[in-house]
């Protein structure tokens, strides 16, 4: 017995289908014609692309490359090798951060990292050490004459002279 809507039943009109049939296979075209057996089976197919080299260090395509470590120390340097000229002949502290900076400098190159902010800030830190053994030479060889002499207003005055300074503007 049947009933109605029973997927297993044909419908009314139409032919049962047998389980594993395999649909009717179209005519093929006269050979030598586009496609036909004359032709290479796969023709119309794209050839395979070639395999994608990965970006250096390993990384897969697409990937973003590793950023590099020890970037702050070459920074480091380099600003400190900018900011020592200035602080030199400001407050003399220069020298302080012309000698941190040339050390962390190193450091920086020892790790391979940034080297061409290490080397700046080296090359600046060591500017500014030349610049002020100048200003101390300098200092030494033209105001030595003026350290011997007994109180602090002398030696003032003999300052003011060798640097071509006159002296207090005396009130008229």
């Amino acid at each position: 017995m049947t009933t109605p809507g029973d997927p297993n039943q044909p419908e009314p009109g139409r032919e049962p289908q047998q389980p594993h049939q395999q649909p009717p296979v179209p005519q093929q075209p006269p050979p030598g014609e586009y496609g036909g057996p004359g032709q290479p089976e796969d023709y119309g197919q794209p050839p395979p692309y070639p395999q994608q080299t990965p970006y250096a260090y390993g990384q897969p395509y697409g990937a973003p490359p590793e950023p590099k470590r020890g970037g702050g120390l070459a920074t480091t340097a380099l600003v400190l090798g900018i900011l020592s000229p200035f602080l030199l002949f400001a407050c003399l502290f220069g020298v302080i951060t012309a000698i941190v900076g040339l050390i962390i400098g190193i450091i920086a190159l020892t790790r391979k990292t940034h080297l061409g902010r290490a080397w700046a800030g080296i090359i600046l830190s060591v500017l500014t050490l030349i610049a002020a053994v100048a200003l101390v030479a300098w200092s030494y060889a033209s105001f030595s004459d003026c350290m011997g002499l007994p109180t602090q207003a002398e030696t003032q005055r003999c300052i003011e002279a060798k640097l071509g300074i006159d002296g207090a503007v005396s009130p008229q």
